[in-house]
């Protein structure tokens, strides 16, 4: 097909809530963030290798596949175009870097297209990210598609895509209710935070997670504790900071205290996970805890004694250390002597 005539995909699947009023506009969010530059400087140092034909959609010509290198064509051949971007090409275009025509194959519809592309992006050489597989899947599902069928199609577990599938429908559901990713205190948005969270038990006894896939998956009563938990998942302004830093062990103490309904509503009031979940441990797990840390900071301090330079400070402390030591280990002696009749000396 003539590299003029085909047009690039504005609802790609890789654009996860982005919107493009033209294909200016694409292209330059490609150049940003696609590694668009580093695919002009391969054809403009080797030319355009046509080896793996684009994927277009009969009818309307729009790319479904090969929207990166149709993108770097246009730019290559359309010095217009670089000069309302601001785009400069990193060397001087060859005749072999601006062929008019590309290989193409044709298919009827996007549902056509999808083995070839969801193998090629979601388990090939060149994958999305998480968010990116969540959407593909859950649009092609929403097409028609069992999650079987998709699962198949993408070589991949069934438990996967329809965790990525109910995620995502649980994620656009939080968008509806006023989320917004870009005001999250989470250093990056991590997709895999909200699909894993939906499979704890706690949680989604929490929500009240519905499977029936003709509505919104979390029940309009519940859509409060949904934006509570996307915003203890990614924060919302400073005012709410994400209490989830990481998978392990965030996600799995904020299912634990979500089950209790004593930390819940800690956490409801104080917004620290940390002083939550502690209310979930026994008090003698703690306290043995509490002594193993004890133990290991003073073996560590043990082992540099000998930097020890007589100043009173330091001399304070170990006098202090010393001191709660003794009474604490008065406390374990007393108590084994009152139940077992032990009397271990000091």
């Amino acid at each position: 097909m003539t590299v003029d005539n085909v047009k690039l995909d504005l609802n790609n699947p890789r654009f996860v809530d982005l919107s493009f009023a033209d294909e200016a506009e694409m292209i330059a969010y490609l150049y940003a963030n696609a590694d668009i530059p580093e695919l002009l400087l391969s054809i403009l140092n080797s030319g355009f290798m046509d080896f793996e034909p684009i994927v277009v959609r009969r009818g309307d010509s729009v790319v479904l596949e090969g929207n990166r290198r149709v993108a770097a064509l246009r730019l290559i051949r359309n010095a217009a175009l670089r000069e309302k971007l601001g785009i400069k090409l990193p060397a001087e275009p060859t005749p072999a870097a601006m062929p008019d025509e590309i290989r193409a194959v044709l298919v009827n519809d996007a549902a056509e297209a999808r083995k070839f592309i969801g193998f090629k992006h979601i388990n090939g050489p060149q994958k999305w990210d998480a968010m990116s597989k969540a959407k593909y899947a859950a649009d092609w599902h929403a097409d028609g598609a069992s999650l079987e069928e998709i699962s198949r199609s993408l070589g991949d577990t069934f438990n996967t895509v329809t965790r990525l599938v109910e995620g995502y429908r649980v994620y656009k559901q939080a968008l509806s209710l006023g989320f917004d990713p870009e005001r999250r205190t989470a250093r990056r948005f991590a997709f895999s935070h909200l699909y894993t969270a939906l499979t704890r038990s706690s949680i989604k006894q929490w929500l009240d997670l519905k499977d029936d896939e003709g509505t919104d998956p979390v029940p309009a009563e519940n859509a409060d504790r949904l934006q509570k938990l996307m915003s203890w998942l990614y924060g919302q302004g400073e005012r709410e900071p994400a209490v989830v830093r990481s998978q392990n062990p965030d996600l799995n103490r904020l299912a634990d205290v979500i089950g209790n309904e004593r930390t819940l509503e800690m956490l409801n009031t104080t917004r620290n996970l940390s002083i939550a979940f502690e209310e979930l441990e026994p008090q003698t797990t703690r306290l043995e805890n509490a002594l193993i840390q004890a133990v290991r900071h003073t073996e560590s301090a043990a082992a540099i004694v000998s930097s020890f330079d007589g100043r009173a400070s330091t001399y304070e402390l170990g006098q202090r250390l010393w001191g709660a030591a003794r009474d604490l280990f008065k406390n374990f002696r007393d108590k084994r002597a009152q139940l077992e009749g032990l009397d271990d000396d000091l």
